[in-house]
């Protein structure tokens, strides 16, 4: 090994991208040796993945003096520190270690705060570089943070594509119904009423599965009864097995109000699902053909999308073909590679070689375009 890195980050539920994205990270990774430590509260679903066994994690807990000295104990004999999330962004700020923040949003309720911006500078400061997942997240978080342009690269998620085998041709099904589905947490960001709202508009045989947990549940199921489109609109909950999960759909739809990229997307690409996404940030970047997109909140516009893919067997067709090829320049083996990369930039040691006459903060990092 190179060097060692540890990772930092809230917690391991099984809800969320970044959380998946860190341990399969560390699980890859080949220059440098990866602890995970996690502190938030008991939310930690991944622990429990037998394909994660491999992986060090140290569960901090505030009560155990025991597991926060072995946390600190592995950050000091690291190469550096990598955070994700917030809070984590603040609280390691004050880390006496080589760190790195990987930003994983375009948009966060604290820069709706303009007197945290000084504050925002302050923390983001302390870290010696910012990876975004996207062009998207960059362009953001640079405006917000105006001096710090050149601490800021792009370095855009992967997924484990081999998780993700081809499916059976899933249509014509003998009871005729067609399944559009989603996977996220309800939340504000994530806007599943829109595709509730576009069942409305839809034929009968067109039903909507949701796998996920959050706050906002119930307000959707209490949309979907209101509409009169409850038993179109199923709950599965938290699930474990996303594969599996997807590959009883026909069709995947991201309808979030914001993505710094979309993780979940890749996943239904990568398991031959076409997919349909709103037209924002991140979700953008990871589907940039517009016929696969519909503005944000346009219930009627999505419905419209769904019906031509369900009702075209070559529309639908060529939307398959063109996930499946888009979902291969999204490996998290390049993820990995460009984060190494970017630990060899800033870690301990001499510093690594640019080419003369080269910008040592070019996108070296950016990942190489993708196949369309």
């Amino acid at each position: 090994m190179a060097g060692s890195v540890v990772h930092i980050i809230n917690d391991l539920n099984g809800n969320g991208g970044a959380e998946r994205m860190v341990v399969e990270m560390a699980q890859r990774q080949t220059r440098f040796s990866a602890t995970v430590i996690v502190w938030k509260g008991a939310n930690n679903q991944l622990l429990e993945d037998a394909a994660f066994a491999a992986v060090t994690i140290i569960a901090v807990k505030p009560s155990s003096p025991r597991s926060i000295a072995r946390a600190w104990r592995a950050m000091r004999a690291a190469d550096l520190v990598h955070v994700h999330l917030f809070p984590s962004l603040y609280f390691c700020a004050l880390l006496p270690f080589r760190k790195i923040y990987t930003e994983h949003n375009t948009w966060n309720r604290r820069r709706a705060r303009r007197w945290l911006r000084g504050i925002e500078r302050w923390v983001y400061g302390r870290y010696d570089c910012v990876a975004a997942i996207s062009a998207p997240v960059r362009d953001h978080l640079s405006e917000w943070l105006a001096p710090m342009v050149a601490k800021i690269h792009i370095v855009e998620n992967g997924v484990c594509l081999d998780r993700f085998a081809p499916a059976r041709d899933r249509r014509p099904r003998e009871d005729g119904r067609f399944y559009i589905g989603m996977v996220g947490s309800f939340t504000e960001k994530k806007d599943q009423e829109t595709i509730v709202r576009a069942l409305q508009g839809l034929p009968d045989n067109v039903h909507a599965v949701f796998a996920g947990i959050g706050d906002r549940r119930p307000l959707v199921e209490d949309l979907a009864v209101a509409l009169g489109v409850r038993e179109r609109a199923h709950f599965s909950g938290l699930v474990r097995d996303i594969p599996g999960f997807l590959s009883r759909l026909d069709l995947y739809v991201q309808s979030s109000h914001w993505e710094g990229f979309g993780v979940a997307v890749v996943e239904a690409m990568a398991a031959d699902l076409p997919v349909l996404v709103s037209d924002v940030g991140g979700l953008a970047v990871v589907v940039d053909n517009d016929d696969y997109r519909f503005p944000p909140k346009n219930h009627g516009r999505l419905a419209d999308r769904v019906r031509e893919l369900a009702g075209d067997d070559e529309k639908y067709r060529n939307a398959t073909a063109y996930a499946r090829r888009r979902a291969q320049g999204f490996s998290i083996d390049r993820t990995v590679s460009s984060y190494e990369d970017l630990y060899d930039l800033i870690k301990p040691g001499p510093p690594a070689l640019t080419p003369a006459g080269a910008d040592p903060s070019a996108s070296r990092f950016r990942s190489p375009s993708h196949p369309s």
